[in-house]
């Protein structure tokens, strides 16, 4: 980028990236992810971006496979930027929702059945 300041398209494309990501454009954000690549960026902080907003979109499907995807990502940005990643409400929420459906997941259809027969709530 532009002395040092990372301005050029792969930083417009990651914003591009964010912007969709914000909007709910969560299939825009896996295209332009697919067309797009942080690796010409030296700061950390953008690569973390990238790999935020791509894991968001994924796991916003609520697929498996798409959530294994997110996951991959998810370490990615986790790798770039580590404290920021942490602290980012965004991450934590999607992080949350995923465990839940990992949770939801693992118990069978037939025990969930069963469960509420008897009572307990599985989903909780």
């Amino acid at each position: 980028g532009f002395n040092g300041g990372s301005f050029g398209p792969t930083n417009v494309a990651l914003w591009t990236m964010s912007i969709s990501a914000e909007l709910g454009e969560y299939e825009q954000v896996v295209e332009l992810a697919r067309t797009t690549t942080p690796d010409p960026l030296k700061a950390a902080i953008r690569h973390q971006s990238y790999w935020l907003d791509l894991g968001r979109a994924l796991a916003q499907s609520g697929r498996h496979e798409r959530d294994l995807e997110a996951l991959a990502a998810f370490m990615r940005a986790e790798r770039a930027a580590p404290v920021t990643f942490a602290l980012n409400p965004l991450a934590h929420d999607t992080v949350v929702a995923m465990v839940r459906r990992a949770r939801r997941r693992s118990v069978s259809n037939d025990l969930r059945v069963l469960a509420r027969r008897v009572g307990v709530d599985v989903d909780a």
